[in-house]
C-alpha cells in the first residue's frame, strides 16, 4: 500500500518547522557575515547579541515596507544583493544609539551634551 503524502517527513509540522528554522539561522548568519560579522562599536561577536543597524535611521519604517513582501530583513537584504546602508552592532550598543544617540564603547565623554527632541543627557542622566 502507497503512503499517503500527509505520512512523508516533509509534511510534518515539526519537521518543517525545524527546516524553516535552520533556514532563518542560516540566512542570518550569511547576512551578519556580509556586513562584517562584529559590533561596529565594540567589537562583539556572538552571534547571539548581534544585529542589522541601518547605518541612517530609519529602521523601524523600512521593517514595516519590508515585512509587507517577504518578512525579514535578512531574506530581503539577500534578496536585493547586499545593499549598502547597514551594519552589524551588538544590541547593547544599537539600543544605546537609537534611544541615547550615544555609543558605549567610545571614547567619548560622559559630560558632553547630546540633545534629541530638546531632552538634555547629562553623566548618563536622562533629564527632561
Amino acid at each position: 500500500m502507497v503512503a499517503s503524502y500527509k505520512d512523508r517527513p516533509s509534511h510534518q509540522p515539526e519537521y518543517r518547522l525545524a527546516y524553516v528554522r535552520k533556514w532563518n539561522r542560516r540566512v542570518r548568519v550569511e547576512a551578519i557575515n556580509h556586513y562584517g560579522g562584529k559590533c561596529f562599536c565594540c567589537g562583539e561577536q556572538r552571534l547571539e547579541f548581534l544585529a542589522l543597524d541601518p547605518i541612517n535611521g530609519g529602521g523601524n519604517q523600512h521593517r514595516k515596507e519590508i515585512r509587507k513582501t517577504c518578512g525579514s530583513l535578512h531574506y530581503w537584504l539577500k534578496k536585493n544583493g547586499w545593499p549598502e546602508g547597514f551594519r552589524v552592532a551588538c544590541h547593547n550598543c544599537n539600543s544605546a544609539l537609537g534611544f541615547l544617540r550615544v555609543l558605549p564603547a567610545s571614547n567619548r565623554a560622559a559630560t558632553t551634551v547630546i540633545s534629541r527632541r530638546n531632552r538634555a543627557i547629562y553623566l548618563g542622566r536622562i533629564t527632561w
